[in-house]
């Protein structure tokens, strides 16, 4: 006589349990969930819109850009506006002289905040004060920096970058020149700030704005706030140590184009 198996499954209490714990772990983790992709829509939206900015204002700068041409241009940046909010939200281009707002219709309805370069704009005096101490103090004889440096400048501009709570994806967004000039026996510095040289090729030019600190009695650079200009300079390629090649922007008379 053959024996039966044990087939009995689950009894209805013990499915209750089963079903009433999913739901308590349900409603503890979708909320959680929805946050968490509501708040990497936001950042996601909040970057994107501060890169389209970045764009606007660098176009207007070389190239002069209307207001109704902004969406064509980003399109034509691989930029869809359509994109720039994985949310769906719907973004506008607004244009104030030199400036530019990019709002969306979810997020936020004003700016998205300042571009990287535009936080460095407004440490200028950090930046000049980190070269001084990292690099130009103890070799008084150099006479450039660049943040793409493979020695000194890239760490420059991270740490830079690090103190100003800039995020770490955003930190190579900017770059920066500082040629070291003595005029009269006082030393002179010329700072030059813009968007990151990354992507772009020899001959391109970039818009750009020029600082001049000049030392106080102490030898400490001082910021001189008449002889702020903007302009455009070169990409161009040297070499650093005869070994590597890196990109920079020449800014020598020759190159540097100041804006009337």
């Amino acid at each position: 006589m053959r024996r039966r198996k044990n087939t009995q499954g689950f009894t209805l209490i013990e499915l209750i349990i089963v079903i009433a714990i999913l739901a308590v772990l349900a409603a503890l983790l979708i909320p959680s969930l929805i946050g968490y992709i509501s708040t990497a829509q936001e950042s996601s939206c909040r970057s994107n819109r501060a890169t389209a900015k970045r764009l606007l204002i660098s176009e207007t700068a070389l190239h002069g850009l209307e207001e109704g041409d902004a969406a064509q241009y980003l399109a034509g940046s691989n930029i869809s506006p359509g994109a720039i909010c994985p949310a769906g939200g719907t973004v506008a281009f607004q244009k104030d002289e030199d400036t530019w707002t990019v709002s969306c219709s979810i997020h936020e309805d004003g700016d998205p905040g300042k571009s990287t370069v535009e936080v460095i704009n407004e440490h200028i005096q950090d930046l000049m004060d980190k070269a001084f101490a990292d690099y130009f103090k103890s070799r008084p004889s150099a006479k450039e920096l660049d943040s793409t440096g493979t020695n000194f400048g890239m760490d420059i501009r991270a740490g830079l970058a690090e103190l100003l709570n800039i995020p770490a994806d955003r930190a190579g967004e900017y770059d920066f020149r500082i040629y070291h000039d003595t005029l009269n026996g006082k030393n002179e510095y010329y700072v030059y700030v813009f968007d990151s040289l990354e992507g772009h090729s020899s001959g391109d030019r970039i818009a750009a704005t020029r600082y001049v600190f000049q030392t106080d009695a102490g030898g400490n650079p001082v910021l001189d706030e008449n002889a702020t200009t903007t302009g455009t300079g070169q990409v161009s390629t040297k070499l650093v140590d005869n070994k590597d090649e890196i990109k920079y922007l020449n800014t020598s008379e020759a190159s540097w184009q100041q804006d009337p």
